[in-house]
């Protein structure tokens, strides 16, 4: 959080462990939450809270040292409570969570459905090297499910298949770059700690 007590984004260089606040703080709402930067780096789409269940998805352009150049721009038709921004590979079209749908967006265009759940869908995580997008799905409780995507990935080819499974909450997904791993959050042992499993959930 800034100083005025809003949700806000910081930028933090692993080489330097310099942090620095990447936009302004907004003075309305919660603030800014979820970033994921494209993946040239030119660009970073996160939400902006207006109250904890309504939203907007934005999208900053950046310059090569990560300074924003003009406003932030809004996704249009992204829904009542968009979040969880993930970008695909051309580095152009981002999906991303509304309630429980996951959208596809393209930076100047209105967003549209790419996948509807029968149930709420929290984080999003994108390997597109091998056309794997994972979710959490909010059931009676959390659980991390994984969607097959076409040769392009941007088409889900088949049924969404649940991964992880727990009588606890699980959540946030994050594939590992090459997409071998899963890191993800479980309340499995009664508390909230960051476990890794291979890609389809094995193993944990």
């Amino acid at each position: 959080t800034g100083a005025a007590g809003h949700h806000a984004l910081f930028l933090l260089s692993p080489d330097s462990h310099v942090v620095r606040r990447l936009l302004p703080e907004e003075e309305n709402g919660i603030g800014d939450a979820s970033p994921s930067f494209s993946p040239d780096s030119r660009w970073v789409a996160f939400a902006r809270f207006e109250h904890p269940f309504n939203s907007k998805l934005m999208v900053q352009r950046l310059s090569a040292g990560l300074i924003p150049k003009g406003d932030p721009i809004a996704i249009k038709d992204a829904g009542i409570n968009p979040k969880a921004p993930v970008w695909v590979r051309d580095g152009n079209k981002i999906l991303f969570v509304d309630r429980t749908r996951i959208m596809e967006a393209e930076i100047g265009s209105s967003a549209h459905p790419f996948y509807v759940s029968p149930s709420g869908l929290g984080e999003l995580s994108l390997v597109s090297t091998n056309r794997r997008l994972v979710a959490s799905l909010q059931n009676q409780h959390n659980d991390v499910w994984a969607i097959p995507l076409d040769a392009s990935g941007l088409v889900a080819i088949g049924e969404a298949k649940r991964i992880l499974t727990s009588s606890a909450d699980q959540g946030q997904p994050r594939y590992s770059p090459d997409g071998r791993f899963l890191a993800f959050v479980t309340k499995r042992s009664g508390f909230a700690e960051a476990w890794i499993a291979d890609r389809d959930g094995q193993h944990p």
